[in-house]
């Protein structure tokens, strides 16, 4: 495990942020979007950076939506992966979640993201519902909740 530097993302890191996007999803986010996003801030979308040893390894961006906290997107470059940097970002989106008096959140994933899928599952979160063709390829998604505070499950090792 490595441990990042979380800090918020600003319009400077827009290169670096749609490299990661383009590297981490099939159907990647426009870079208009993102450049949107840093730039004023539309729709109240919120970009935290992983930096280790001062390159960018990974980014989120998430929003609040009532009371719950939704995590937009979640990505990583692929060499710095399985190494505690998605969990880090997880861990401070639950610190701003805490901030806005949040009480859940809430996330799509792909079916096939099996990772993700068991990334989520041990910080707590649970399938709430399957969405049929919710990406732009056809593929299904889940929606998947948890409740804060966010509860680590670790795997134990048989003896």
């Amino acid at each position: 495990m490595i441990t990042v530097n979380i800090r918020f993302c600003s319009i400077n890191d827009l290169e670096a942020l749609y490299s990661i996007e383009k590297s981490s999803h099939p159907a990647p986010w426009p870079r208009a979007i993102i450049q949107a996003d840093l730039a004023t801030g539309r729709n109240n979308i919120v970009y935290l950076c992983a930096e280790w040893q001062d390159m960018i390894c990974g980014f989120s961006a998430f929003s609040r939506k009532k009371r719950t906290l939704r995590v937009m997107n979640l990505a990583v470059l692929p060499e710095y992966r399985r190494q505690g940097v998605a969990s880090q970002l997880l861990i401070a989106m639950e610190e701003m979640a805490k901030l806005w008096g949040c009480k859940e959140m809430a996330l799509e994933v792909r079916e096939s993201n099996y990772g993700a899928q068991a990334l989520y599952t041990r910080f707590g979160f649970y399938k709430a519902k399957r969405l049929r063709r919710y990406y732009s390829d056809g593929e299904a998604a889940f929606l998947m909740k948890a409740r804060l505070p966010l509860r680590v499950h670790t795997q134990k090792n048989p003896a």
